[in-house]
């Protein structure tokens, strides 16, 4: 890292090599954009950074009458600060254990105080403070939302069983909701926390670092929970995960219970297991068709929205199938 900061002040050069051209490297650190309001420009104003700027990937400030330019990171148990001043020819690498802390900066500032031979500056206690009053803002806010936003009087629609499951999501994976006593468990990754009821299908994380985060549960028109959608991602539309059936519903002894024959409206239809996992169910002079698990004892037709078999029971065997599709449920008994 310390030789990526060396290339930004070596105008692109790497043991006399150019890597990047500097006419390139120069458009990288120029100013493009002016950050204005939100916490990250309340974090970074102060009388000797009056203002931050952004060029194509580094936060641009004048400090104390200096170009500096910088950039932090974090992630689960890791910040990070790498920033570096040109025209001085000073860089730092700052790494640390912790994530979402600030001493990366006030360390970063600290350092360049005393490179530079300026007159110190508390910047441990400045940004002390300034999170203090920026977490006490958060507070405040969150106080807020809950006497707006929130609709006092409801509660969910489904009992929690009804909740629980696997979702998964094409580009953020699988989330697990489960039920806990009188509460639903979230788990996602290696996060989880408790989910408290905030009003009708809503549900909200008490424990930190999810606190506060809030699912909501939607249902199709069945009246079955069927998604969950959070805001995963701030700058764009909430995340939707589809519940995905109880992997025992493909388990081969709880499918072999559903084969044989039915009767459906004269026609025999039959039911049987395909590579020992897959339910298939013929309807003569139509094709084949495989049966996606839903959930309990109903499949869906693989490919056609709307159109489903559920399997009804009685005394632990299976007596009958119901077809139900747009505009009409038919009964098949099983022979």
């Amino acid at each position: 890292m310390a030789k990526w900061v060396l290339l930004n002040l070596n105008s692109g050069m790497v043991d006399g090599k150019e890597v990047v051209a500097k006419a390139h490297l120069s458009e990288i650190h120029s100013p493009h954009i002016v950050i204005r309001g939100g916490i990250f420009s309340q974090l970074l104003s102060f009388p000797e950074t009056p203002y931050t700027m952004y060029g194509l990937g580094w936060f641009i400030q004048p400090y104390r009458g200096y170009r500096l330019l910088h950039h932090g990171g974090n992630i689960d148990g890791f910040s990070a600060m790498v920033s570096f001043m040109p025209d001085e020819k000073h860089g730092l690498v700052i790494l640390t254990n912790l994530d979402g802390n600030l001493m990366v900066d006030s360390l970063m500032f600290e350092i360049y105080d005393r490179l530079l031979g300026m007159e110190p500056v508390d910047w441990n206690n400045r940004f002390k403070l300034k999170w203090e009053q920026i977490k006490s803002a958060i507070d405040q806010s969150s106080t807020k939302e809950a006497e707006i936003l929130k609709k006092t009087g409801t509660k969910p629609g489904h009992p929690l069983a009804d909740y629980a499951g696997r979702y998964e999501s094409d580009g953020y994976g699988k989330l697990e909701i489960g039920v806990q006593g009188q509460q639903l468990q979230f788990s996602y990754g290696d996060l989880s926390s408790s989910l408290q009821h905030w009003h009708y299908d809503v549900f909200e994380a008490t424990q930190d670092p999810l606190k506060g985060f809030k699912l909501t549960f939607l249902s199709n028109l069945r009246g079955d929970i069927d998604r969950v959608s959070g805001s995963f991602e701030s700058s764009v539309p909430e995340i939707v995960f589809t519940m995905k059936a109880p992997e025992s519903m493909s388990d081969p002894s709880f499918l072999k219970q559903f084969e044989g024959g039915y009767e459906l409206m004269g026609l025999d239809v039959t039911v049987a297991l395909r590579n020992d996992n897959v339910l298939m169910i013929t309807v003569p002079g139509q094709p084949s068709y495989e049966l996606d698990p839903y959930r309990g004892t109903e499949f869906n037709l693989k490919d056609f929205s709307g159109y489903s078999v559920r399997f009804m029971k009685e005394k632990e065997k299976v007596t009958e199938a119901i077809f139900i599709q747009p505009g009409a449920v038919l009964s098949a008994k099983k022979k």
